[in-house]
């Protein structure tokens, strides 16, 4: 989704009527913080809108690049913010910089016309105290704007027994602005130090990461708990919500009584609410016990219990967890290669079918995971490589054709990594061709002949089970799977012609 800024200081401002864009542009006065969008890319720099009529802003190459770099160039429709360096010239543009302590550190400037609904979330103020209250202060900011500070938003999300202590009435404060509700009147502000300066928390967790021994600092039975994490460099905080407390209903009565300040609860991290410098926990069993909870908890060769959601035709849809789905392409549904267009899915593979499973590949970006069935991925033994740099001339990998050519066989590994088996090193017989062996979706066991980090690609061929490597240990538990030595209808073996 792509939006493109059309106002910035007020709908009315930004149809360009009359006295209210004039007191729009009047504001955009030397020293004022304010969002703009790239509107066009210049020969030196980048042309910017702030959403008001007749008003461009422009940002030199040379600043963006002090402070960003070249990697990242700036593109028509981005968002950033600027500081405004100087007076508009005679033609409406208004040189901006996006030095990034200027822009941190830029207070809100008052200028003739400023009111509720044009001034905007994020800017910086300087306040003073004008009450305190049992759950944070009241400030007044700018000469005749009001507004509340939260007591979690008071320095540390988690306040001491004695925080009402440091403030005074008349107390000089720096806070940056959460909201404004200019119908109801109403102004939030927060004293958060990475708000102040306008960077992430310092203690924010993986998602999904259980904490054994995490403490309860404040109990609302009617909202939810207030935990403290330990974490280095300094402690994280958390809250779980009353809902996320119990895999049972809690009325009020059995929070107070379950729960109390300075106690140690197990608690996993399940959102994050890097505004507030907070994360959302659940203390559910259920959760706790959950082996994979997010994406960033999979990895290729991971051996998991899955169960059949839905066939498509780019494959199996499978649960992994109630929130965690995966995709088993076609060619990994079954040890007998592809299934053909029309034929029917395995009992086994049926919707509600738990099946043992492995995945095979991960993307946390856009949060993709692809799984394998294949009995022989599932139970191999052999190295998992997932990058071209783990690979090393003569080790043994366990791999799947998804192509055949004339020129050999492509062998899909973990991770998205393939391979090439050409075909001399196929060992066909006199006027055989590739195609004339391998298929689609067979499983093979493969040896790396050869590395090409430059190229990042890969040269394979067949590797065959010596005869020792299959030892007495091995011999006797086939023997004990009953009287086939442990193969079913579709087993992959290597046997050798005798006569």
């Amino acid at each position: 989704l792509s939006l493109k800024l059309k106002s910035l200081l007020g709908s009315s401002a930004a149809a360009g009527g009359g006295s209210t864009a004039a007191a729009a542009a009047a504001g955009l006065v030397p020293g004022q913080v304010v969002p703009a969008v790239v509107r066009t890319v210049e020969d030196r720099g980048y042309s910017l809108s702030f959403g008001v009529k007749g008003v461009t802003g422009f940002l030199t190459t040379k600043d963006y690049t002090t402070y960003y770099g070249t990697d990242t160039p700036l593109l028509p429709g981005c968002l950033l913010d600027v500081i405004i360096s100087s007076q508009a010239s005679s033609s409406g543009v208004i040189p901006v910089s996006v030095a990034l302590d200027s822009v941190a550190g830029g207070l809100l400037q008052i200028w003739e016309g400023l009111n509720m609904s044009n001034i905007m979330p994020g800017s910086l103020v300087n306040c003073r105290v004008r009450q305190v209250l049992s759950d944070g202060v009241l400030v007044s900011f700018g000469g005749f704007f009001h507004g509340a500070i939260d007591h979690c938003h008071l320095g540390t999300p988690i306040p001491d027994q004695d925080w009402a202590k440091r403030y005074q009435v008349g107390a000089k404060l720096s806070a940056r602005l959460l909201y404004i509700d200019p119908s109801n009147k109403r102004i939030g502000l927060s004293c958060l130090p990475h708000l102040l300066n306008m960077r992430l928390p310092t203690a924010v967790p993986q998602m999904g990461q259980i904490f054994e021994s995490a403490v309860v600092a404040r109990v609302d039975p009617g909202l939810g708990l207030l935990l403290q994490l330990p974490m280095e460099p300094e402690a994280g905080v958390g809250f779980a919500h009353v809902s996320n407390l119990s895999d049972r209903d809690l009325s009020k009565s059995d929070i107070t009584k379950k729960f109390t300040v300075g106690t140690t609860v197990r608690a996993r991290v399940i959102g994050f609410r890097l505004v507030d410098g907070m994360c959302a926990m659940t203390l559910k069993d259920s959760v706790l016990s959950q082996q994979v909870y997010s994406v960033k908890d999979l990895y290729p060769g991971q051996h998991l219990e899955v169960t059949v959601l839905d066939q498509t035709p780019a494959g199996l849809v499978v649960a992994i967890t109630q929130n965690l789905k995966a995709l088993v392409p076609k060619i990994h549904m079954t040890d007998s290669g592809v299934l053909t267009e029309g034929s029917k899915l395995p009992s086994k593979l049926k919707p509600g079918k738990t099946v043992a499973a492995r995945v095979l590949s991960v993307d946390p970006v856009h949060k993709r995971v692809q799984m394998t069935l294949k009995k022989g991925l599932v139970g191999s033994k052999l190295p998992v490589i997932t990058d071209v740099r783990q690979a090393v001339a003569g080790m043994k990998v366990h791999g799947v054709v998804t192509g055949v050519a004339a020129y050999g066989v492509f062998v899909g590994l973990y991770g998205g990594l393939s391979g090439l088996l050409p075909k001399s090193q196929l060992d066909l017989l006199p006027g055989q061709e590739p195609a004339d062996v391998y298929t689609q979706g067979q499983l093979i066991r493969c040896q790396i002949a050869s590395v090409d980090l430059r190229k990042g690609k890969l040269i394979l061929k067949p590797s065959v089970k010596k005869s020792g490597e299959a030892d007495e240990q091995t011999a006797a538990a086939a023997a004990a799977a009953g009287p086939w030595g442990g193969l079913d209808a579709g087993s992959l073996v290597d046997g050798g012609v005798v006569q």
